[in-house]
């Protein structure tokens, strides 16, 4: 494998160009969702704009600003949107009106993602001695040190 076809783990390797191309190219990828569900759905597009830059805001945290990203919306649960808009008209009440359930919809969503993220987590350990028996496994660092990003396999050595 060349150099230019490894991947990059540390985008702040590429240098500031590089870096910053890629980031604008993400930026106006995702910019273009940010500001097209709102005006699909009649959320309001100056908090959609504010959550996608917390979001953004949040993410670089967790990787310690070596992603350039930009988080937008997600057009995902635009389906399930609009079958709550329409249960809710059959049920007298208006686009703005079915909005609320829509959201609470969205909300159990993100908490049923972060519970089976977590179980996902929690039991690769348990399916990899499953699948490789005789060795156990447990999740480590990257080169770096880092737990956040690029997860390894590393043997576990018995004493």
């Amino acid at each position: 494998m060349t150099n230019s076809q490894q991947a990059v783990y540390d985008a702040r390797t590429l240098g500031r160009g590089k870096m910053l191309t890629l980031g604008l190219q993400h930026m106006f990828a995702m910019f273009g969702a940010t500001v097209l569900v709102p005006v699909i759905t009649g959320l309001s597009m100056s908090a959609t704009l504010l959550f996608a830059g917390l979001g953004t805001l949040i993410f670089h945290l967790c990787t310690k600003m070596r992603v350039p990203a930009f988080l937008g919306s997600s057009f995902a649960f635009l389906g399930g949107y609009a079958a709550v808009v329409s249960m809710g008209a059959s049920q007298g009440l208006s686009t703005v009106e079915s909005l609320p359930y829509a959201c609470i919809g969205v909300f159990c969503a993100g908490i049923f993602y972060f519970v089976l993220a977590g179980l996902f987590a929690a039991f690769v350990g348990i399916f990899l001695n499953a699948v490789l028996p005789g060795k156990d496994y447990e999740f480590g660092t990257n080169q770096q040190g880092d737990t956040s990003v690029d997860f390894e396999v590393n043997r576990v050595q018995k004493h």
